[in-house]
Formats: structure tokens, sequence, C-alpha cells
């Protein structure tokens, strides 16, 4: 539920954050949009196919859809629903983007080619610290700001994925 939210979105999250923290100046713009994307995405409601394959292990699918209140989950075919809030959310960005300040990292701003037919720029972030994560991608939408796509490649072999989903985002029928 949010703590498979929490997980994914954390890795990215502190990846990203700590990136702007520590990059020198020059390089400083590379990755200011995906704190600014994620913190746009709490604000906006959307849906998030997550998948999570381990090395020797099937790959764990979840479903998520965020709106102004409340988180949805479904896992193995049932939805759960828990409270969701924004500011929170961001709280937890702006957390991790500091504690990622004490980690060595670099970030790279490249074109990211379409996405569902919308073009992107690809921000790849690397840990070269002792963290858990060893790369990080990052797609957002030229056009809107908002991730569209992200991809940890975690040091034991582990991939998350998320495909982001906006516009016309409800509750799915039933779950309260």
């Amino acid at each position: 539920m949010r703590i498979t939210r929490a997980v994914s979105f954390s890795l990215i999250v502190c990846l990203a954050g700590g990136i702007l923290a520590s990059i020198p100046d020059a390089r400083a713009d590379d990755c200011s949009a995906t704190t600014d994307a994620a913190i746009a995405q709490a604000k906006v409601p959307h849906a998030d196919t997550h998948v999570m394959t381990a090395p020797g292990k099937p790959a764990a699918r979840a479903e998520m859809i965020f709106t102004a209140d409340k988180a949805y989950t479904q896992m193995n075919g049932a939805w759960s629903s828990i409270a969701f809030s924004a500011q929170q959310q961001i709280d937890t960005i702006n957390a991790a983007k500091k504690r990622g300040e004490q980690e060595k990292r670099t970030c790279q701003k490249s074109d990211g080619g379409a996405i569902n037919g919308e073009a992107t720029s690809l921000f790849t972030m690397n840990n070269q610290g002792n963290g858990g994560v060893s790369e990080a991608r990052l797609w957002i939408s030229d056009k809107t700001g908002l991730p569209l796509k992200s991809e940890v490649h975690l040091k034991n072999g582990t991939v998350v994925t998320d495909d982001f989903r906006y516009g016309d985002i409800k509750a799915p029928p039933g779950v309260n």
C-alpha cells in the first residue's frame, strides 16, 4: 500500500533531491527539474503502475491511484485505500533532498525521446556513495513537467519501474 509507494518514490526522490544539493553549481540546473517534477506530481491526481523485479524472483506488480486525499493500491487483484496528503509527500521530498546532501552523486540531463507520444527529458542520476541506489532514471514530460516514468537500479540487482499516468484519474469503483 503506502509503504510500496513510499519505498519506490522515496528512492527516486532521495536520489534526485540529494543530487540537487551535491552537484557543483555548473551542473545543478541539470537536475533541478527532478525535485520540481516530484513536487508537481504530489499535487495532482495520478496513477502508477509499479513493478519491482528482484534477481531470481518473479516480478511484483502493483497499481496505484492518488487522488486529492486518498491513495489506492491494487495488489493481487484487491484494492485498498489509505489517507494521502500532498503536503506530507512534499515534506518527504524536501526531507529526502536534505538527507541526500551528504552523499556523492552525479546527474545528467539528456533527450528522453517520446513516452506515449509525449516528448521527455531524461535525468540519469548515479549514487557513488555507500547508499543502496546505483542508478536512477527519470523521464519528465517537456510539456507538463510531470514524471512519466522512473527506473531505479539497486546495487543488489533489483529494478523498480514506475509508469505514471495523468488525466481522468478516479478512485477505483467500490473502494472507500
